[in-house]
């Protein structure tokens, strides 16, 4: 071997330890660089003239394991969405039930204390306090789910803004993915630009389910689950506008993938007449309430199975709303075994005039009754009853005879008319007498497109002595503002009525809690609800329906939790088979600095001896 060859070959050498070198140091400044795999240098034995003429470095090249990356991708799909749905669950358990720890915030709460300030009032119903009482537990149980109710479309909001910008996100993952594409199509391809996409399909997995495409020169394609393109050579863009508002009949906009020429740049939104592919469709929610239906409402149709946006889009359409609708649903169930309590009950001494709640009410409305209710004048300074008499409803077909018959039943002394709002008034002719109802087992039976059957009292159905009545600014109502500003409006009493003959009726005083005994049964005796989310069509305690709405969200918190720290698990486990192969180990890469210095060394050393030889050789040639 010549000595030019000797030296061609330690050149070579120098080179490629130069090359590992630069390397391994690379792999040791980012052991902590998050997504960053493991470089090597690739080397091979040069060959001229079927000489061996040195070594060469090939291209730097990762230690990667694309299955466990495929794998580590589709975990990230199931973590993005399971995660995503237990900060929602803990975000609900926060806000409305609070911490264990914290007791008397949640409604449970609330109705619990109502009835023990109600029982307390049947106990002693003479005493102001206790009276006060049961008012302010009212108007906190009311603010309550008021405020609950509030809540949940305060999070379902700003959900909706979230999907938004978990949308941009995704837009910005696919521009990234489309640039580096480009590189990769011009030639330009690296091991670090390789870290860098795969970094970015890992983000763009914990967003929305996809699937990727391979091509030979290192480009992806990007699709989810459903065959939806959002990378194909051109990027795509995921369009969304969030809902100015997401009440529990509004509508809400469709998730669309259009190809990035449709979309106007100075507004951001696709041009008329633009094709799309549909991700999510337009509706108002997942599953649609028996009232919604009935209103012609349309349901959201998810295309997606995985990834934070789907996690966003089953809260905003699914969990949110169906907890909504259960505390509605408690809602209208406190609302209307009260004032039907309150209506079978009387205050001591009654008032002259009783005006009814039911609105828009016209003297040929119809209705469908049955029973006897008695109506007594009671002499309001002594409470003793003056006269009574009874309708019997079975006979009624319309409120005109609900007015001939009050009319002719009390011989002029009740005169029953509608005021100007459709509204059934009963006045007493006699100022010195007072009107009070016993319902009897009168009944006048109504249902809604939710599903309810109610039954209403003859009292009851006109609203003619409610306790809580409709408040302005979307509350779940109020007490009527007469027996908030006197608590001895509040009716504690009952008119006992007997059908003799003759009929005989009698009101008990100002220490008869039979009224107040039966506000407190109305809370605790079971009555019927209409299917709401996870809870079924069945017959109910208010204070259980709320223990049952509790204990369900804790249990779906609970459960959603287990799903995402299992999810999290496994994701950790694939991170660490990751990093086991992928990874930068230190003690790993100072043996490799160690003998690529050794061969740059070696190298060194013979170039050092070629120069010396050659030097001896010049000097004899001289």
């Amino acid at each position: 071997m010549s000595l030019a060859v000797t030296l061609a070959n330690a050149a070579s050498g120098l080179s490629v330890a130069q090359a590992a070198l630069a390397t391994t140091a690379s792999n040791v400044s980012n052991v902590n660089t998050p997504g960053y795999t493991r470089k090597v240098v690739q080397q091979e034995t040069r060959i001229l003239a079927g000489q061996s003429a040195g070594a060469r470095a090939l291209d730097v090249t990762r230690i990667a394991d694309q299955f466990v990356a495929s794998q580590a991708r589709e975990q990230a799909i199931r973590l993005g969405r399971s995660d995503m749905l237990a900060a929602i669950h803990q975000r609900i358990q926060d806000t409305i039930y609070g911490e264990p720890a914290q007791t008397g915030r949640g409604i449970s709460s609330r109705l619990t204390d109502l009835l023990t300030s109600l029982d307390a009032l049947a106990a002693s119903p003479h005493q102001v306090a206790a009276r006060s009482e049961v008012l302010g537990r009212i108007e906190a149980t009311l603010s309550t789910l008021t405020a609950d109710l509030a809540a949940i479309e305060t999070i379902r909001s700003d959900v909706d803004h979230q999907i938004g910008q978990v949308i941009g996100s995704i837009n910005t993952d696919i521009t990234e993915l489309a640039a580096i594409n480009q590189q990769f199509s011009r030639g330009y391809g690296s091991a670090d630009l390789e870290d860098r996409r795969d970094g970015v399909l890992a983000r763009l997995a914990g967003r929305i389910d996809i699937q990727v495409g391979w091509q030979d020169d290192g480009q992806v394609d990007v699709t989810t689950r459903n065959g939806t393109v959002l990378l194909d050579g051109e990027p795509r863009q995921v369009v969304y506008e969030p809902a100015s508002s997401t009440g529990p009949g509004s509508p809400l906009g469709r998730i669309a993938v259009y190809a990035a020429k449709d979309i106007d740049r100075a507004t951001g939104l696709p041009v008329t007449g633009a094709r799309s592919d549909e991700l999510v469709s337009a509706g108002t929610r997942a599953a649609l309430s028996q009232e919604l239906a009935a209103a012609g409402a349309e349901p959201v149709v998810s295309n997606l199975r995985g990834g934070s946006l789907q996690g966003l889009i089953e809260a905003r359409d699914r969990v949110l709303p169906e907890l909504a609708d259960q505390l509605a649903e408690l809602a209208m169930a406190v609302r209307h075994r009260l004032n039907a309590a309150h209506n079978d009950a009387a205050t001591s001494p009654p008032p002259a005039t009783l005006s009814g709640t039911r609105a828009g009410l016209a003297p040929t409305a119809g209705f469908v009754g049955s029973g006897t209710a008695t109506i007594a004048l009671v002499d309001r300074s002594s409470g003793t009853a003056a006269s009574a008499f009874q309708l019997d409803l079975a006979g009624f077909t319309s409120v005109d005879d609900v007015l001939a018959a009050v009319n002719t039943a009390s011989s002029g002394a009740v005169s029953a008319s509608l005021d100007g709002q459709g509204r059934l008034v009963l006045a007493s002719s006699d100022p010195l007498l007072g009107i009070a109802i016993s319902e009897g087992d009168s009944a006048i039976a109504t249902s809604d497109s939710a599903g309810h059957g109610w039954s209403f009292g003859f009292s009851h159905y006109f609203g003619l002595n409610d306790l809580i009545v409709d408040a302005p600014g979307g509350s779940v109502g109020r007490i009527r503002p007469d027996i908030a500003a006197n608590g001895f409006a509040l009716a504690t009493a009952t008119l006992d009525a007997a059908a003799g003959p003759p009929l005989v009726a009698s009101l008990g005083g100002k220490g008869d809690g039979t009224g107040a005994a039966r506000l407190a049964a109305a809370l605790r005796e079971p009555g019927s609800v209409v299917a709401r989310g996870g809870l079924p069509a069945y017959a109910v305690s208010v204070t259980g329906y709320a223990a049952d709405i509790t204990s369900l969200a804790a249990s779906a918190a609970a459960e959603a939790q287990r799903v995402a720290t299992g999810d999290q698990a496994l994701a950790t486990d694939l991170a660490t088979r990751q990093g086991s192969l992928s990874g930068v180990n230190l003690d790993e890469e100072m043996s490799r600095l160690i003998l690529y210095q050794q061969a740059y060394s070696v190298s060194a050393r013979i170039i050092s001896i070629t120069d010396d030889l050659f030097g001896e050789l010049l000097r004899i040639a001289g």
